[in-house]
């Protein structure tokens, strides 16, 4: 291959594998009309749609929190869903920064509205280790806000792609009851 092939080459290599721009939403074509309205009483005020699979864990009921502020849904290959939320003013206990692109691949960022919510989405494709715990593949992380200043933070992972459009499609369905 020539020197100036191969530069040009290598160049649409790197344009190619860019982060997507923060205005571009992962969307998935999906319907969610027929899954399970979920509740919990760690998420006063809040329901969302979980896909097919996914229970909510009942043994955090029994957890010492004497203020209770989020749930976790899961299927039995560990593929979860965590919901949490922060009221008004509470906002230094939100979880911090989203993640960035940096060594993430299919990496994409976006804001928009969800039911009245200020969303920040991101979802990304990356097996990522803490310790002795894997996260991932597939993972979305999402900040959503509301009018009012009450943010709901969710984080997802799913062992694969079908899993994680079905995380995209629930995150988008989360809305606030009786207020």
């Amino acid at each position: 291959m020539h020197l100036s092939a191969f530069a040009t080459f290598a160049a649409l290599i790197v344009t190619a594998s860019r982060p997507t721009p923060a205005d571009r939403c992962l969307r998935p074509d999906i319907s969610v009309r027929a899954w399970a309205i979920a509740h919990s009483p760690r998420l006063p005020g809040f329901e969302l749609r979980v896909p097919p699979g996914f229970v909510r864990d009942s043994a955090e009921d029994s957890y010492p929190d004497p203020q209770p502020t989020g749930s976790l849904w899961a299927d039995s290959v560990h593929d979860q869903l965590v919901v949490r939320w922060v009221k008004a003013g509470d906002h230094h206990l939100l979880a911090g920064a989203l993640p960035t692109s940096l060594g993430r691949s299919e990496y994409s960022k976006c804001v928009e509205r969800i039911n009245r919510a200020a969303a920040e989405i991101v979802s990304y494709n990356r097996l990522e280790q803490f310790g002795e715990a894997y996260a991932g593949p597939y993972q979305i992380h999402a900040r959503l806000r509301w009018p009012d200043g009450v943010t709901v933070e969710m984080y997802g992972m799913a062992s694969n792609r079908r899993r994680h459009l079905e995380l995209l499609g629930a995150l988008r369905t989360i809305r606030r009851i009786g207020s």
